[in-house]
């Protein structure tokens, strides 16, 4: 059974998760304990990405709609084959998240922070932007912080 290319990478770096036997990965993200979050690296990328999924996990559990928002690099091909990374400049200052808050479907953009990260000079102009539209900008640490901000949504707003 061939071994995957990440299963390889994991290895050759001594990672303790790396794949045994050639099993390929999980598929979907399994539930990660807040004992496990508190052991991430402060400000890591491993840590950004948990953050994502507890916020997402909480919206949901409110009824409220949420999409990630990916506005890292983009994958531009080359002329004599491959692939570059170019920076996305269209995205600048995008949050991360955007949701739609009930009752009445106020847009929320929200930025996650980790570590001694910090916003942007586009991150805040963007959000002055969107607020004086009448956006929530939020900058969070842990999705705790949204709680103020979320009522349940109706069961007859809901696609069920």
């Amino acid at each position: 059974m061939p071994v995957s290319l990440r299963a390889r990478r994991l290895k050759r770096r001594g990672r303790k998760d790396a794949v045994r036997d050639g099993a390929a990965p999980p598929a979907t993200p399994r539930a990660i304990s807040a004992a496990e979050l508190k052991q991430l690296a402060r400000g890591s990328y491993a840590a950004h990405q948990s953050l994502q999924e507890a916020v997402l996990k909480l919206l949901a559990s409110f009824g409220v709609e949420a999409v990630p928002l990916h506005t890292g690099p983009r994958v531009a091909p080359r002329e004599d084959g491959g692939f570059d990374l170019r920076t996305n400049k269209a995205q600048h200052g995008v949050a991360d998240v955007m949701a739609c808050l009930p009752p009445n479907g106020r847009l929320a953009l929200i930025e996650l922070k980790t570590g001694a990260a910090r916003q942007s000079d586009a991150q805040k102009r963007t959000n002055a932007r969107f607020e004086r539209m009448g956006a929530l900008c939020l900058e969070i640490r842990n999705a705790l912080e949204l709680m103020p901000h979320l009522t349940p949504a109706r069961k007859d707003d809901r696609d069920e």
